[in-house]
């Protein structure tokens, strides 16, 4: 039988357990800021019949500090945040693989800490940003001129839950001032069976890197109506496609190589997603990949 993801914010079965001890430490003075365990009985997708549902145990974030600071004489804000949903529990999977990697990604040098420290330490962190010491503020009164009001934004949500595995992304998102915001998205599949990250090198056969690149090339190139030698022609950078930032797996089972922003095309492009149906690449599985995609294949 095959199910529909459902957040697990709006699933049949959800409990609000506690605010979490480090809640003060999350405190930046507006009343939407929480942090809470929550617990849910969440379907899931691609089920053979023998897995309908998987208990969930996740810790939701939403945090943001801004800050006061002068530059060129004028007043600026600067707002950090962070909204997450944190796994704890996904049924009796190991997820310390998981936590250490969505960790690094989200919160760079404070991701080897554990989550509330982590957020703490990420919202107090404005070394290499501000030009100058900048201080905590909850006055909003003040006009928000577009360049006087810098953010940094960092999301972590799930896309993705399977018996086989689950997939989140990390968007951070931020403007210092300029034409435009930036963008990164780093996306995570990660193998509940194994307890394993999955990346290029843990899904496909060594040395099948080549033959993964001729269909990423073929995919793409059908998609924007030229031909795989010669992306220029579409408006890109190059001609020959470099091997993607990222790849993840999405709920019906496509795998989705990613390049972000500027990487092989303008800003207007945004970032780039190249779908893949596992069918398509079933002969460069690796025996990893094969058991985790079985259900596609």
């Amino acid at each position: 039988m095959r199910h529909l993801l459902i957040p697990a914010v709006s699933a049949i079965t959800l409990i609000v357990l506690a605010a979490s001890a480090c809640s003060s430490d999350y405190n930046s003075g507006r009343d939407d800021d929480r942090d809470a365990d929550v617990v849910a009985s969440v379907p899931v997708d691609a089920s053979d019949g023998e897995i309908d549902t998987l208990d969930l145990h996740a810790t939701l974030v939403n945090a943001a500090r801004t800050y006061e600071f002068e530059l060129d004489g004028q007043r600026c804000l600067y707002t950090v945040a962070v909204s997450a949903e944190w796994p704890r529990e996904i049924g009796n999977a190991d997820l310390a693989a998981l936590a250490d990697t969505l960790g690094r990604a989200a919160f760079g040098r404070h991701g080897d800490m554990p989550v509330a420290d982590a957020v703490t330490a990420f919202l107090a962190d404005t070394a290499g940003v501000l030009p100058g010491p900048g201080k905590v503020t909850h006055d909003f009164t003040a006009p928000e001129l577009a360049s006087g009001h810098w953010t940094l934004t960092t999301d972590i949500s799930r896309t993705a839950l399977t018996p086989a595995f689950v997939t989140y992304m990390v968007t951070s998102s931020s403007y210092m001032g300029g034409a435009h915001p930036n963008t990164a998205v780093t996306p995570l599949t990660y193998d509940l069976a194994a307890g394993a990250p999955v990346t290029m090198a843990y899904l496909f056969k060594p040395g099948s890197e080549a033959d993964v690149m001729k269909i990423i090339s073929s995919a793409l190139a059908e998609r924007s109506g030229c031909r795989p030698d010669n992306f220029k022609s579409a408006g890109f950078f190059t001609d020959t496609l470099p091997a993607p930032s990222g790849m993840s797996v999405d709920k019906s089972g496509m795998i989705e190589f990613q390049y972000g922003q500027y990487e092989i095309g303008p800003y207007a492009m945004g970032i780039i997603m190249v779908p893949v149906a596992p069918a398509d690449v079933a002969g460069l599985l690796s025996p990893e990949g094969k058991r985790m995609l079985a259900a596609y294949l």
